[in-house]
């Protein structure tokens, strides 16, 4: 389908199609609101698209834009689990950019852990220009101009935008060398004070250029705490004008950390700037202890600790977003400075990062948690970071209560299954070591209430993968999952909710999705292939597998030529043959009932144990609709073959 053909405007029946749609809300994230920066933009009704295909809205782009309409705020930017990978997102990108008049701004907000989703836009043409703090979280402010859009996004023969900086930045640089050479040759005893004052200037300005450079290739990048602490905190400590005596204590095992060189530099800066003036006030001698120490696992933790006047409670006393009085404000004394120093502080880490302890005439601590960097991070565990982020801190809560909307439910419903499929993919990453099966069987036990909270992260604790964060992330993960799956237990009857929670597997359109069910009561459980064979789920299903389905699909179920998957374990008799087709009819009308439609595709497993001269017919299929109205008569004519002799006793490859 051409581009111009399926994206359209988003109406106002169209944003309550979406609004009611799961598969368009199950990544509802906490978002700056669209007023943060404007205040007087408006919803863009010209500028707002949606994605369709056959009748199926597959994305949509929310934008706001400024009075003068020079401005415009991609508000939301939202894929289906069906529509990722087509490259929706920077089509809708392009298609706005070419909409919007000449020399248009366009920008938005990203949370600061979501770092591929950043590399995302800065490789359409969006730079970062600064950062907010919003509902306690960081999130910087991308912003680019019209024609860069259009350039990167549709320019085919272009350097990388990696290219382009590094030509640019080596260019600066060699011009800022040149001079300092010159320099260097001019330096004489008559003129060595003003000469050294310029080269002093113009090395810090190249190594501001360069930092500039690195910051710019990424959004978080490995930041060493230790180097910056010697080669930028404490040189300008030791050139301030109070005499300061400076305490420094490094105990962190590897201090290497993610973050933003230049931000980190400026807010240590100005950390260190209002300690000294908050000592330069007092009648005693200076003293600033600094200190890195390993936190908690993952983290590496920084104390600024001076003995200076200290803040008044008043001023320590948060808001509801934990943002204490006196940032932004001046708390120095005769009214000296402006609270720009705290409010850059507070910008570039937020609430859940700083801890700030302060008394009156005792002086004041800044204690700052900073994330551990892994060495070498790959892009895709990169991306599992920013996943584990989002779903751990960014996404909205649904509150689930007897009164909460059937739409509501199921986008919970997707929500958990979502958080699910990540679990799929971390177990993964312990393969080197462990039996994934194994492992998966732990993280099925506690599913099904058969191991408690505390033994389950003991068990995982002790996991070894490819990265020590895993651990903590599958764990924190599977957690977040039990909890809401007895929410939803507690307020909804989830029987009648079976449908969406088979439905939703779908969302992992590149596993195949192996459950078993018990056509009886329609319960089924399910999960990647790779991680589980479908007698693991018998036991939690009645134990019993005569009396149960074993069945797969791949992506989307509503694909109705994409076929679901069912069969039986084994035909031992005749009469078995008989008993095993009628389950395969139950467990179809069964499925039916999730909301399946009649027209799906209905394939059939080869039994795994041949045990008899007739078996199922693997060979043959039919629609779901027509299989559940069949008698046992036109079932046994249609759907079952003579066994294979050579076969019988053996396991089929199926499973």
């Amino acid at each position: 389908m051409q581009q111009d053909d399926a994206i359209q405007l988003l109406t106002p029946t169209i944003e309550e199609r979406i609004r009611i749609n799961p598969l368009l809300n199950i990544d509802t994230f906490i978002i700056p609101s669209p007023y943060i920066s404007d205040p007087t933009a408006q919803k863009d009704a010209e500028h707002s698209y949606v994605w369709t295909e056959e009748g199926e809205i597959l994305g949509y782009i929310l934008t706001y834009v400024s009075t003068d309409g020079s401005e415009f705020l991609i508000y939301k930017l939202v894929t289906s689990p069906y529509g990722r990978g087509r490259g929706i997102g920077t089509a809708f990108i392009e298609y706005l950019a070419e909409h919007i008049p000449e020399k248009s701004h366009l920008y938005l907000y990203v949370w600061e852990k979501q770092h591929d989703t950043v590399e995302f836009f800065r490789n359409k043409g969006f730079v970062p220009e600064d950062s907010i703090v919003y509902r306690n979280m960081v999130y910087h402010k991308l912003n680019a101009v019209r024609e860069v859009v259009l350039d990167k996004v549709g320019g085919e023969e272009r350097k990388t935008p990696a290219a382009d900086e590094i030509g640019k930045t080596r260019h600066d640089a060699r011009k800022t060398l040149s001079s300092l050479n010159a320099m260097v040759n001019a330096l004489a005893p008559e003129n060595a004070g003003r000469i050294i004052e310029d080269i002093n200037r113009e090395t810090t300005t190249l190594v501001n250029m360069l930092n500039m450079y690195r910051d710019s290739m990424s959004m978080a990048h490995e930041v060493n705490l230790q180097d910056l602490i010697l080669e930028r905190l404490v040189p300008y400590i030791e050139a301030s004008r109070e005499s300061v005596d400076l305490n420094i204590h490094l105990s962190a095992t590897k201090p290497m950390v993610l973050g933003h060189w230049l931000n980190i530099s400026r807010a240590l800066v100005n950390l260190a700037s209002n300690a000294i003036d908050a000592m330069a006030d007092c009648n005693r001698p200076g003293r600033l202890s600094i200190s890195i120490k390993d936190g908690d696992e993952g983290f590496v933790t920084l104390h600024i600790e001076d003995n200076g006047a200290g803040i008044p409670p008043e001023l320590l006393e948060q808001d509801s977003e934990g943002k204490p009085a006196f940032i932004g404000q001046s708390t120095k004394a005769d009214g000296k400075g402006e609270g720009f120093g705290t409010a850059q502080v507070w910008s570039t880490f937020g609430t859940n990062r700083l801890e700030i302890h302060s008394k009156v005439g005792h002086g004041t601590e800044w204690i700052i948690r900073f994330e551990r960097s892994a060495i070498g991070l790959t892009k895709a565990f990169t991306s599992l970071q920013r996943r584990f982020y989002e779903l751990q801190g960014l996404q909205e809560e649904i509150e689930i209560t007897r009164e909460t909307e059937r739409t509501e439910v199921i986008t919970a419903i997707w929500r958990i299954r979502k958080k699910e499929i990540f679990v799929f993919e971390l177990l993964e990453l312990f393969s080197r070591q462990h039996n994934i099966r194994d492992l998966y069987r732990v993280v099925l036990s506690y599913f099904q209430g058969r191991m408690d909270e505390v033994e389950f992260k003991s068990q995982v604790s002790h996991w070894k993968g490819d990265h020590q964060a895993l651990n903590a992330w599958l764990s924190a993960t599977a957690r977040s999952i039990q909890r809401h799956k007895k929410k939803l237990s507690t307020h909804v009857d989830v029987n009648e909710y079976q449908g969406a929670f088979f439905k939703s597997y779908g969302q992992s359109v590149d596993k195949v999705i192996i459950f078993t069910m018990n056509p009886a009561t329609g319960r089924f459980l399910a999960t990647d292939r790779k991680l589980a064979e479908h007698l693991d789920f018998a036991p939690y299903l009645g134990g019993d597998r005569t009396k149960l389905l074993r069945g797969e699909f791949v992506g989307d179920v509503n694909i109705d030529s994409n076929p679901i998957y069912l069969g039986v374990w084994s035909v031992d008799s005749e009469e078995d043959l008989a008993v095993k087709l009628e389950l395969l009819r139950e467990g179809a009308r069964a499925i039916l009932k999730f909301g399946i439609h009649p027209d799906k595709r209905l394939a059939l497993y080869q039994s795994t144990h041949i045990r008899f001269e007739r078996d199922i017919d693997s060979d043959a299929s039919c629609t779901f609709g027509e299989f559940s109205t069949l008698t046992l008569e036109e079932l046994e004519k249609r759907f079952v073959r003579e066994a294979e002799d050579e076969m019988q006793g053996f396991l089929a490859a199926l499973d």
